[in-house]
């Protein structure tokens, strides 16, 4: 008898993926039905979705390189938090601790930061980019 009612419970579970299928054929969309059918997408947003991509560069005596996260000692992580953020909301200090960190390590001094940001916008129309470049005088030794 109990093995009775245990496969009618897992039917009547398995029978229940049924109707979010049935409900896309009457229109409806259906993202919250008993086990998330579609759950990767209960989030989403409509469009445009925007992000931003943020590049920091260090100008040198030598020129411009790109500046990564192991060329100050950190992990990406670390260098997201203490210098890639504080840089991105204008914060000068973290630019001159950053330009000591590269200048002892590059053992050439560092002139200036860079911080490119790039806004992209993606549409049904297509994507749009836009460009900003803030600078940071740093005169490291």
């Amino acid at each position: 008898m109990a093995r009775a009612w245990i496969t009618a419970f897992i039917l009547t579970v398995l029978a229940l993926h049924v109707v979010p299928v049935a409900r896309e054929f009457t229109g409806a969309r259906e993202t919250l039905w008993p086990f998330l059918a579609w759950g990767m997408y209960r989030h989403s947003s409509t469009p445009p979705v925007e992000t931003t991509v943020h590049r920091i560069l260090a100008r040198t005596d030598a020129g411009t390189r790109k500046v990564r996260a192991e060329d100050a000692g950190f992990d990406r992580f670390a260098f997201r938090r203490f210098y890639q953020i504080p840089i991105a909301g204008g914060d000068s200090a973290a630019a001159r601790e950053l330009a000591g960190r590269l200048a002892s390590r590059w053992d050439t001094p560092v002139r200036e930061i860079l911080l490119e940001e790039a806004v992209v916008t993606l549409s049904e129309a297509g994507s749009r980019e836009r460009k900003t470049v803030r600078r940071f005088d740093v005169i490291s030794r």
